[in-house]
């Protein structure tokens, strides 16, 4: 009989808590927005969308990096990797050169100018109000898309080892990033995806070290016995489970 994982008390209880945390985090910004004197009420519409362009530097990378981190990366790459070899991070070492480019030439000229988004820089650029609605538009369709995917992907895996539907986790996940978004802003996402970054950076920190411990040296069977180099496939066929009696025996 194959054991199926579940998950305890505690995990549940961990699980709740983060929940919890997030939506309070875009309560506390809520109330502290309420809280403003009427001539600091100006800049509603700023601290709301720019988080009053006056956040530090962390927290705004970790939620940059954290975008990048979706259920989607952290269930689609190991797959396709397993599946198909690690080919597939030939992609990830371009993006140190892409991020500079975009640093040093894009990044300044939205900045001076001061733009809310991409979109009102083409209306600037180009005069046409229409060509920033158009791409606007995309761009919202595209996300509604992409986000239906990112939160049926984790979804899926947590109903997998509990006693949850699919659909109840969607719900959840779906309602508690509504919440803390509409309620607290920009600032609530950021500081939210700069916790979720924490927790994810440590759970990938310990994958790593077990993975390190484990007695198959995955990395020297990545190369070749014939002394040839490296093989990206054999990486990925590296974490394979053994299929055969022989394989077992081993």
């Amino acid at each position: 009989m194959t054991h199926r994982y579940q998950l305890g008390v505690i995990d549940y209880l961990l699980f709740g808590a983060f929940m919890c945390i997030s939506v309070g985090v875009g309560l506390y910004y809520a109330i502290l927005d309420k809280l403003k004197k009427p001539m600091e009420k100006k800049k509603t519409t700023d601290e709301y969308l720019m988080g009053g362009r006056s956040m530090s530097f962390l927290p705004v990378v970790l939620s940059l990096v954290t975008t990048f981190m979706s259920g989607i990366t952290l269930f689609g790459i190991p797959a396709e990797i397993y599946e198909h070899g690690a080919v597939l991070m030939l992609q990830y070492l371009t993006m140190p050169l892409a991020i500079i480019v975009l640093g040093y030439i894009f990044i300044p000229i939205f900045y001076n100018l001061g733009s809310v988004s991409i979109y009102e820089y083409l209306e600037i650029r180009f005069h046409s109000a229409f060509l920033r609605r158009l791409c606007a538009g995309m761009f919202v369709l595209n996300t509604v898309m992409y986000m239906g995917v990112v939160i049926y992907a984790p979804a899926v895996a947590l109903s997998g080892v509990t006693n949850i539907d699919t659909w109840i986790l969607i719900l959840l996940v779906g309602v508690s990033s509504t919440l803390y978004t509409t309620l607290g802003g920009l600032k609530a996402v950021v500081w939210t995806d700069a916790l979720q970054a924490g927790v994810m950076y440590a759970g990938m920190g310990i994958i790593i070290v077990k993975g390190t411990v484990h007695p198959k040296n995955i990395v020297q069977d990545a190369f070749r016995n014939d002394g040839s180099g490296w093989n990206w496939q054999n990486l990925g066929s590296s974490f394979r489970q053994p299929k055969d009696s022989e394989d077992l025996a081993c």
